[in-house]
């Protein structure tokens, strides 16, 4: 038999639920890319994840070590042993089938610490008739409360009535609206978003709790996608993201075509007419007020009336403008002809902060 302790006691992350628990556990064995796993879950709540032809070496049972497939979210590194601790702190009867081992996660005495500390214990794996047992897998089973199953169902893809295809960089979900997922596992809401994205873990990174840093990380991304996807059927539902504010298109303007913008320029003067816009914040007295990525994008379609940012109050144009109407007088006719070429330079100049 052996037995290892770790470091944690039953208040070490807190934040984590069952839910976390079995969706590090299903995500460890779909990083597991050269073997394939069964996954079950029966209707009283019985978890079941077998990986055949697979044993997890000792060492990754220790802190610090991860068996990690190439383009994968994680896989048993930390967050596989805080799972276990969870489902031992949360009295789900559970164990693992390693090869010719059966483990037991629990909670135990330290003397030494005067806490209760979670504990691997590993026995070799008996039959009734007391004859060794080589299972030739690794294989999870634990009881879950049958009410988690509804929650289980829409949060760890590998039980849901509607399993995700694995995208291949960024799907959009229409039926998820506001949902995140990664290579088909749940991640959080974003209210932000009007639609869901499955996003392939080539394009999000995740933390070691399965979160995101930043929406805006995020936002990148579903931006580059939808650039690629406007039409003219489409391009009044893009308009309708950017004038909300919705963070699914919040940086499409770095990505837009010239003719996509159009479409969505078009959408706008179907809406509003052939009006000219100015960015949100001007100081220009005329103009109707977009947001700045709707105005960088109308700007570029080459079909918007737009105004002209460098004649806005204290940019460097408007400053030599101001300058040489104040100073006409005193300015001879041949030094203010110099002043055009100067003028035409400072439209490009950004205004100082």
């Amino acid at each position: 038999m052996t037995i290892i302790k770790y470091p944690m006691t039953k208040d070490y992350r807190k934040e984590w639920g069952l839910i976390d628990a079995v969706r590090e556990l299903v995500q460890n064995c779909l990083d597991n890319k050269d073997q394939r796993s069964e996954f079950n879950l029966s209707v009283d709540g019985r978890l079941t994840i077998i990986t055949k032809n697979f044993e997890l070496p000792m060492k990754y049972f220790a802190l610090g070590q991860s068996f990690k497939a190439e383009n994968s979210i994680g896989g048993f590194g930390e967050g596989f042993k805080i799972a276990l601790m969870i489902l031992a702190r949360e009295d789900c009867r559970t164990h693992v089938l390693n090869g010719t081992k059966v483990i037991w996660p629990t909670f135990e005495r330290c003397d030494t610490l005067e806490l209760d500390l979670f504990t691997l214990t590993f026995e070799d794996h008996i039959d009734v008739n007391h004859e060794p047992v080589d299972n030739k897998s690794l294989c999870f089973q634990a009881d879950l409360p049958a009410e988690l199953i509804p929650e289980l169902k829409e949060k760890v893809n590998v039980f849901s009535d509607n399993i995700l295809p694995l995208p291949n960089t960024v799907d959009i979900l229409e039926e998820y609206p506001g949902q995140v997922f990664v290579n088909g596992l749940w991640v959080c809401r974003e209210a932000k978003f009007k639609y869901g994205y499955n996003f392939s873990p080539s394009k999000i990174r995740l933390g070691c709790d399965r979160q995101i840093a930043s929406a805006h990380g995020m936002a990148w991304e579903t931006s580059q996608v939808w650039a690629g996807k406007v039409t003219p059927s489409n391009a009044d539902d893009v308009l309708n993201m950017m004038t909300e504010g919705d963070l699914d298109v919040k940086d499409i303007q770095y990505f837009i075509s010239k003719s996509k913008a159009r479409l969505i320029t078009e959408a706008f003067v179907r809406r509003f007419g052939h009006v000219t816009i100015k960015q949100m914040g001007s100081g220009l007295s005329y103009g109707m007020s977009v947001g700045g990525s709707l105005y960088s994008t109308m700007k570029q379609s080459g079909y918007a009336n737009v105004t002209n940012t460098w004649a806005e109050k204290n940019t460097p144009h408007s400053i030599l403008t101001q300058f040489l109407e104040t100073n006409k007088s005193k300015i001879r006719r041949d030094v203010r002809l110099k002043f055009d070429p100067l003028l035409e330079q400072a439209k490009g100049w950004k205004k100082q902060k």
